[in-house]
Parts: structure tokens; C-alpha cells; sequence
């Protein structure tokens, strides 16, 4: 620490620099939010998915990319359909107002299950702890929103890093397959993870979010 030291009536009195703005912004907490999807984002869902690299769909276990057009077609039907007929739901994850990647939910069957799939497009912002919050947030949503019994999320099994989230959070592994979990996906081994209501709202009051 910076100080400068001055003298009074033979007293040493250290002059302490201010904290630098810098080091202020680093320990600020981040503001995270997570809303439906719109038509304005639908480019950058596409993008995430049409352009993505080879490694990147190895790692995701993605085999089954659609057509750019097709795909932006289907997820703005997806952003206008009534919710009683919806067959698959987006909510799109925002740190500090900027959106950073997106939640989904596929397979809805209203009051009763879906399936939850998660994806952090901004690489920089993944291991810092916002994804899970954002997944749990992403959860409670889905949940309320369609009265749902049951959701489960099967992500890859040769993919570390939403397997560590998903434990970490606490929700438990109930089953490893080998099958496919979406329409996009290769046929490889799964997790299944139920994702449980009281596990999200837990894991959320308890990082004060």
C-alpha cells in the first residue's frame, strides 16, 4: 500500500492512498437477470448455433445443425406462440444488462415436464459463478411458467463443465444413458439431472439472489 509518511509533535502518521476506481469495479457484484427471448435476439441464438466450431459442437455433442433459415424461423414462432401451445421455451441470460447466452426448454408438456438446456455464448464470463445462478433463476421461471412437475437436464457426460455446475447446485444425477437429448444432439452418454424447484430457490437464497 502507497502511504506517505508525516510528522507531528513526534507522531508518525501514515497517509493512505485512495483505493484506485479499478479496484473498486473488480469487487462490484455483477447484476444478473434472465428474461423471455424476443425477435431481436433471435440472430444471435442462430449464430450461436449455426456458426459454432467444430470443437464447440464436439463438446456440446451437437450432430444435427439446422439451416439458418429454418432455425430463425422456428425460434420466432417460438417467441409468439401462445403460451398454452408452446412446445419449447427460450429465456435469454443478461450480466449487467448485456446478454451473455441463453436457457431453453424443449419437449413441454404444459403441468406436467420439459427438458433444460443451457448455453453461455460469452466465453470470458463462464467459471465465474454466473451460470449457475442464472440456470437456478432460469429453473424457478420455467417451473411457475408452466406448472411443471418434473424437468431434467442431460448434458453430455464427456463434458466437464455444466456437469460440475449441476452438482455444485446440488441437483441429483438420477440416471447415465447413451441416447440423444434434443433434436440437435449426437447420440452419446447423458446425464440426467432432475432439476428441482426447492434445489434452485435453495441454491439462490443462499448467494442472496
Amino acid at each position: 500500500m502507497d502511504t506517505q509518511d508525516t510528522c507531528s509533535a513526534g507522531h508518525f502518521t501514515p497517509r493512505i492512498a485512495p483505493i484506485p476506481v479499478w479496484r473498486v469495479s473488480c469487487v462490484r457484484m455483477a447484476a444478473l437477470s434472465v428474461r423471455p427471448m424476443t425477435p431481436l435476439d433471435v440472430p444471435r441464438v442462430v449464430s450461436y448455433v449455426v456458426d459454432s466450431s467444430p470443437e464447440d459442437r464436439k463438446r456440446l455433442g451437437v450432430a444435427n445443425v439446422p439451416a439458418r433459415e429454418a432455425l430463425t424461423e422456428s425460434l420466432l414462432e417460438a417467441c409468439t406462440v401462445p403460451q398454452e401451445f408452446a412446445r419449447s421455451s427460450y429465456l435469454i441470460w443478461k450480466v449487467d444488462d448485456r446478454p451473455v447466452g441463453f436457457s431453453s426448454l424443449k419437449g413441454i408438456v404444459p403441468g406436467e415436464h420439459g427438458g433444460m438446456h443451457l448455453h453461455m455464448w460469452e466465453t470470458e464470463l463462464r467459471g465465474r459463478g454466473f451460470g449457475a445462478i442464472l440456470f437456478c433463476r432460469s429453473a424457478v421461471e420455467f417451473h411457475d411458467r408452466f406448472r411443471l412437475r418434473s424437468i431434467v437436464c442431460e448434458p453430455r457426460a464427456a463434458n466437464p463443465a455444466p456437469n460440475r455446475m449441476l452438482r455444485k447446485i446440488g441437483f441429483p444425477l438420477v440416471q447415465t444413458y447413451v441416447g440423444a437429448s434434443s433434436e440437435l444432439s449426437a447420440v452419446c452418454e447423458l446425464n440426467r439431472y432432475e432439476i428441482l424447484r426447492d434445489v434452485a430457490e435453495a441454491y439462490l437464497a443462499n448467494r442472496g439472489s
